[in-house]
């Protein structure tokens, strides 16, 4: 089973004016183990759990300008390491759980720093803004759209297709 949750929280998050974000966090970490959890309790044995990519860097989150986008970029780290800690508790108490962990959020951070390295021209801003007029097989992000982010891009889904359990 593959398991990548919680991206959209954190816009909801954002939208709501909610000064407090640890309810968010905490309820997004929780929902997810415990649907390994159950899963698990249900047969399953083998997941792959992403782990948020850092959202600080996507053209939403930079269109906030740089103090959100920073806000974002930490409490995503929070997030992760939430996530790390409930998932290393969740295998201690199940021996026959098997669960492989992609790191989203430093693959994107990578993608953003090195761009060349994975083809990509343009790690900044959507390749559809309105109608798409460019190749988006150079960008890193397919839309700004806050209720749809999602890496663009040839490279990143081959990227992706590599992760094995």
């Amino acid at each position: 089973y593959t398991v990548w949750a919680g991206a959209n929280d954190f816009f909801a998050w954002v939208a709501s004016g909610d000064p407090d974000p640890t309810p968010m966090i905490t309820t997004g970490v929780t929902n997810t183990v415990e649907a390994i959890a159950d899963l698990s309790e249900a047969g399953a044995r083998y997941f792959v759990v992403f782990n948020l990519p850092d959202l600080g860097k996507t053209p939403t989150a930079l269109g906030f300008g740089p103090i959100l986008s920073g806000t974002l970029s930490f409490l995503c780290d929070s997030y992760n390491q939430q996530l790390d800690q409930q998932l290393d508790a969740l295998e201690a108490s199940n021996r026959k759980l098997r669960i492989v962990r992609v790191d989203a959020y430093g693959l994107i951070n990578h993608m953003v720093t090195s761009p060349e390295l994975y083809g990509f021209t343009n790690v900044t801003e959507p390749a559809i803004n309105g109608l798409p007029t460019a190749d988006p097989d150079t960008y890193l992000f397919w839309t700004g759209r806050p209720d749809f982010v999602s890496p663009a891009g040839t490279e990143m889904a081959g990227t992706l297709a590599q992760v094995k359990a």
